[in-house]
Formats: C-alpha cells, sequence, structure tokens
C-alpha cells in the first residue's frame, strides 16, 4: 500500500484551519467596513488569528505548522488580490456567524416554544408534549437539495415570505458554528449530530438527529408540505427502520 500524498496527508489540518476562518470572517458584515482597504486588514487580522483559535482541536502530527502555512497563503491572497478582480466574484448566499448573546437568545425562545431543553434532543429521539404537529421521515429522504421535500420546504417558507433561517448546532459538534443564513441554504442532512433550523416566528421547526431522523414540526409547515408531497407515509423514520427490522 503507497503512503498517502502530502497533499492528502494535509488536507484535514487545512480544512480544520479554513473551518476556523471562514466562521470567524462570518461573523463580520458589509458594514463593519467604511471602505476596500479596511476590510483587506480586518480580513487578515482573522486569518492570522485563526491558528491560535481556542476552537481548533489538533489531532495530527505536524498539523499547527500546516495551519499557520494555510493561514499564509490566505493572507497573502488577501493583500494581494487586485480590486478589479473582486468586481467579477458573484455574491455569495448570506451567512451570519451569531454571536454568543445571539446564540443563548435563540436557544432560550426555541427550547420554550418548543418544550425542550436546550441542546437536548426532539421528537423522536425524545417524546415531547406539544399541540404542534410533529413528523420523523427518513434522513434519506431529504438527501436532494434540488428536489424532493427539502426543496418543497424552502418554497413553502419563500410563499410565507421567509428570506433568512437560524441553524443552530447542539453542542459544539461537527466544526459547525450556529448562524442565521439565506432560507436558500437550508438543506436539512441527517448526520451524526443533532441540528436545529427556524426563523424568528418560532412557529416551525427542523431537527436533524444521529439516528437517520429529520423531523418536520409546527401544524402549517407539516399541513402543507405532506399536501405537496405524494408519498410521503413510505418516508417516515421508525426505529424498526433504523435497525433493518432487528429489536
Amino acid at each position: 500500500m503507497h503512503a498517502p500524498s502530502e497533499a492528502v496527508r494535509t488536507f484535514p489540518a487545512r480544512m480544520d484551519m479554513l473551518d476556523v476562518i471562514q466562521i470567524e470572517i462570518e461573523r463580520l458584515v458589509p458594514a463593519d467596513f467604511k471602505h476596500l482597504k479596511e476590510a483587506r486588514i480586518r480580513l487578515c487580522q482573522v486569518a492570522e488569528e485563526g491558528p491560535c483559535s481556542p476552537r481548533l482541536v489538533v489531532r495530527r502530527d505536524g498539523a499547527p505548522e500546516i495551519m499557520k502555512e494555510e493561514s499564509a497563503d490566505l493572507i497573502a491572497y488577501l493583500q494581494g488580490v487586485p480590486a478589479n478582480d473582486l468586481w467579477n466574484v458573484p455574491p455569495l448566499p448570506f451567512r451570519r456567524t451569531l454571536s454568543d448573546a445571539e446564540r443563548d437568545a435563540i436557544w432560550e425562545s426555541l427550547a420554550e416554544r418548543w418544550h425542550f431543553e436546550r441542546n437536548g434532543y426532539f421528537y423522536p429521539m425524545e417524546d415531547r408534549s406539544t399541540p404542534d404537529r410533529m413528523v420523523a421521515f427518513k434522513g434519506s429522504a431529504f438527501a436532494s437539495s434540488d428536489a424532493g421535500p427539502a426543496a418543497l420546504v424552502r418554497r413553502i417558507l419563500r410563499e410565507w415570505k421567509t428570506r433568512h433561517i437560524w441553524h443552530l448546532w447542539a453542542g459544539r459538534a461537527f466544526r459547525g458554528a450556529d448562524c442565521e443564513a439565506d432560507l436558500d441554504l437550508l438543506h436539512p442532512v441527517s448526520l451524526a449530530f443533532e441540528a436545529y433550523w427556524t426563523d424568528s416566528s418560532y412557529d416551525w421547526l427542523i431537527y436533524t438527529s444521529h439516528e437517520g431522523s429529520i423531523t418536520v414540526a409546527g401544524n402549517a409547515l407539516v399541513e402543507r408540505l405532506t399536501a405537496a408531497w405524494p408519498g410521503w407515509q413510505e418516508h417516515l423514520w421508525s426505529v424498526e427502520w433504523l435497525t433493518g427490522g432487528r429489536t
């Protein structure tokens, strides 16, 4: 078996570094800068501080040096990219890392509205006493972002004039950071961690669990989704489905 190439060996550490830098960059908004020079300086500061971030968990030999190298490469690019080239960069969807105070307030309101402990489990991982309708689907049903239930949910929310959503992670899992984002970035995926999506109304909630389930909650959203999704009953999550019929 051949040893991995240098690029393959260093890739995880470089991605860890860029993930941390991205989270910190997305705390900034255009209104924070008066002109391009100021933006360059601030973005370079974020890149320079990246290797020292408390969010980094160094698990690999040589990772600190690799991370510093990645940070330096980004700084060199930010300092050298011509201003005219930036006009040709298409705008990215909006995504902003929430402050600690914002995150705490949203979690408090969300837990109160939907009757669960902050950073805790939701239905079907735990039973919930709420008058709102909740349906747990197999995560595989939401695999496609461009079609199926994920696209239907975005279409419904768009019809309700929803522009931005909140994406919250339970704990500090999956390198994620709680954020405010464009509705177009709403793509629930069932991973090995708990995650939540809602908006400022708190009238609907989407929850993904570590057990392959995606829950859609809220009377109006569930009603609209199931009406527009033929055969939705075939995609219901169950313990039997998870275990392949083994108990």
